[in-house]
């Protein structure tokens, strides 16, 4: 079992690789008391990792919502709040989340799988 400590220790590893930021976006729909609903965002910013997926698991998973595009891994500090359905800007690359890969043990990373979008 590890200590709070190590937990503590391993997280800040991981953050130091975390070199760039995100900007991220999240659409919510309100009710308009009419019968319909209005959009709204929000945004936050978070330091993060990107990658491009190169294993077959994720395209598999993800297959139909990729959209033909390559699937990217996006790593953010433990407990940041992103969600599926999010929308990340990062450099000059716009990500939709597609899923959280939650940890089955300790979670020193959120991790995303997401897909490019224009």
């Amino acid at each position: 079992m590890l200590t709070d400590a190590q937990l503590t220790a391993m997280r800040a590893v991981q953050a130091e690789a975390m070199t760039q930021t995100a900007t991220i976006t999240r659409l919510a729909q309100s009710s308009d008391d009419m019968g319909g609903y209005t959009e709204e965002s929000s945004t936050s910013t978070a330091a993060c990792r990107i990658a491009p997926t190169l294993n077959m698991p994720d395209a598999t998973i993800y297959a139909g919502r990729l959209q033909e595009g390559l699937p990217w891994r996006v790593y953010f500090p433990a407990g940041t709040d992103v969600r599926e359905g999010d929308r990340l800007t990062v450099g000059s690359k716009t990500l939709e989340v597609l899923g959280i890969l939650a940890p089955h043990t300790y979670e020193t990373a959120t991790c995303c799988v997401c897909a490019e979008r224009e």
